[in-house]
């Protein structure tokens, strides 16, 4: 089976067939290199969709800073932000550091 694209000028709208191999449905020369082109679009959409979202990123319960947010990597091995150290209230301003356990965290800056 091959996926074919075609163009309905009609109703001004996509035609996407399944024909069998070596059939062809008929188009005009002018169109023909830019259904080509939306075939392979069509089909590189579809296979980017299909995909999960990503390798992880980082390691399960790993820490950092990114610029005064405090993030955690999540189960997926995605960073989740925990705090955001610029909105954290106390007697001094508070900025993202590695705490003594090697964590990351909002430490008042003294």
């Amino acid at each position: 089976m091959e996926l074919h694209l075609e163009f309905d000028r009609d109703r001004k709208s996509l035609l996407l067939t399944l024909l069998p191999k070596g059939r062809w449905s008929p188009c005009d020369v002018e169109h023909c290199d830019t259904l080509l082109s939306m075939k392979y679009l069509l089909i590189f959409t579809l296979l980017l969709t299909a995909c999960p979202s990503g390798a992880a990123v980082c390691q399960h319960l790993e820490t950092r800073c990114a610029e005064d947010v405090a993030q955690v990597c999540d189960a997926r091995g995605r960073w989740e932000i925990i705090a955001d150290c610029g909105t954290v209230e106390g007697d001094f301003p508070f900025r993202c550091r590695q705490d003594p356990d090697g964590d990351h965290v909002c430490l008042p800056d003294l």
